[in-house]
């Protein structure tokens, strides 16, 4: 199944967006590539977290069908450890991912 490059980089962003609450803009740009950056504020204390992440997207064909498989490694420092907050990462990629099927799903009607 071919994709042209385009609709792939339109369906991955439609997934990685953040909720409509959020601000996002675009901070870099380049024939290569390009930067978004979102920020919220939230009504909490400040936390003590130094961390880097980098998420790889990958879609292959399986079954006459495309299987996205996402991967999120996160490494840093947590006063509780990063283990901390895997659970709440896990559950918000996912449900990124859950976002992005329907998306995805609803362009074939």
């Amino acid at each position: 199944m071919k994709h042209s490059i385009l609709h792939t980089v339109l369906v991955t962003t439609a997934f990685l967006l953040p909720p409509q609450f959020s601000r996002a803009e675009v901070v870099d740009s380049s024939a290569h590539g390009f930067t978004v950056r979102s920020s919220v504020t939230v009504n909490t204390s400040s936390q003590e977290l130094g961390a880097l992440g980098a998420m790889t997207i990958a879609f292959a064909e399986k079954d006459s069908k495309t299987e996205v498989t996402m991967t999120y490694a996160v490494g840093g420092y947590m006063k509780q450890g990063l283990g901390f907050v895997a659970g709440t990462v896990d559950y918000v990629l996912e449900m990124q991912l859950s976002r992005y099927r329907a998306h995805a799903d609803n362009l074939k009607q």
